[in-house]
């Protein structure tokens, strides 16, 4: 696990973005974080489904908002989206 996050299961998935967040913002050196990006396709009608969809894309919203590279990977090639 990097920069010593913990995964809690009994922690609210607000309090373990925010606990991400910080422990990204205390690396000392170079970070990799592969995340699947599942907001491009059908938009899924069931309720959990939706808030897993809306959640994790928040969620790398404020990854790549902290980082200084961003490139997203589609059929094997880099797509610079930020750096």
């Amino acid at each position: 696990m990097a920069a010593g996050l913990t995964i809690r299961p009994s922690v609210p998935p607000l309090q373990a973005f925010s606990d991400f967040d910080a422990a990204l913002s205390n690396v000392r050196g170079k970070v990799i974080v592969v995340s699947n990006e599942i907001g491009l396709s059908v938009v899924p009608m069931g309720l959990v489904t939706r808030l897993y969809v809306d959640e994790l894309g928040r969620l790398n919203q404020r990854v790549a908002a902290a980082s200084t590279h961003v490139t997203m990977m589609v059929t094997g090639l880099p797509l610079v989206l930020k750096g």
